[in-house]
């Protein structure tokens, strides 16, 4: 299934597709594949979101690059704009 997301300034139409089996959800952009959620169940089954997606389009075309948080010793991986996001 798939939905209207955004549009580009060149007028390219950004979609998000959302495919789902066995409890999975993950969501994916038409702007360069990217995964904008995935949402998993716990032990108990209630799903929770472990990617950090934004969410709108025009958060993706200001904050370009990969984002990601701290793990346990507090550094983050990705680039270096991404990395100057992150305080310990």
């Amino acid at each position: 299934m798939s939905e209207h997301f955004g549009t580009l300034s060149d007028g390219t139409e950004v979609h998000r597709w959302a495919l789902e089996r066995a409890g999975v959800r993950v969501r994916v952009l038409s702007y360069g594949g990217i995964v904008q959620s995935l949402e998993v169940p716990d032990r108990d089954g209630h799903r929770a979101d472990v990617v950090l997606g934004f969410a709108g389009l025009d958060d993706y075309l200001t904050h370009p690059g990969p984002i990601s948080a701290p793990s346990s010793g507090g550094t983050p991986t990705g680039s270096p704009a991404a990395a100057s996001r992150w305080t310990t």
